[in-house]
This record gives C-alpha cells, structure tokens and sequence, in this order.
C-alpha cells in the first residue's frame, strides 16, 4: 500500500522539507485523504523525513568603544 507513503512525502517535499508530522497530516486530511495522525509521523520516520528548523534570531550586541577600560 505505497499510496499513503507516497502522499506523506510528496506534502513534505511540497513544503520544502519544512513542514512536520502535524502540518503534514493536516494537509493531508484537507486534502481529503484518510490516513491517521499517528501514522503520518510512522511512515515519515520510516523514510527519514524531517522538518527543517528555522535558524533563530540572535541579537549581535555592538560594545560601546568609547569606555575606559577596567584596571
């Protein structure tokens, strides 16, 4: 029964490998497919399908140069 694998990567891949379990059955399940929650996350770790995390914001802080420096 290749059909549900087929479908669980192709929504992955469609995302741009971004999406993980939970959006992906979603999309599924708007799609009007019938494949359970738990079986979407199965089948994408089956196949090594992971979604890509998004790089966090990190705040560079610019020292003050114009300080005396401490003894």
């Amino acid at each position: 029964m290749p059909r549900p694998r087929v479908l669980v990567q192709a929504a992955h891949v469609k995302s741009r490998r971004t999406y993980g379990s939970p959006r992906v059955f979603a999309e599924l399940d708007e799609g009007g497919e019938r494949v359970g929650r738990k079986r979407v996350a199965r089948l994408m770790r089956e196949q090594g399908l992971v979604a890509r995390q998004r790089k966090r914001y990190r705040v560079h802080v610019v020292p003050e140069n114009d300080q005396p420096v401490a003894a």
